[in-house]
């Protein structure tokens, strides 16, 4: 079995971030995903195993 991955840990400049789960790049990319969503939409995380293996976006339009 292999050892689990130290947690990563960020600072939003007041806080301390520990990520334990999610790398910063996954992290940065979900940010950039929910701009994309734009008003409506739903980003749903897909886990695996107990890490994040799909993203998938619904984006809805008001019509």
């Amino acid at each position: 079995m292999t050892d689990p991955k130290p947690p990563i840990v960020a600072s939003d400049g007041d806080r301390k971030i520990v990520l334990r789960r999610m790398t910063l790049t996954q992290l940065k990319r979900i940010d950039s995903l929910l701009e994309q969503i734009g008003e409506f939409g739903e980003l749903r995380l897909i886990v695996e195993k107990g890490s994040i293996r799909f993203v998938e976006i619904v984006v809805s339009k008001k019509l």
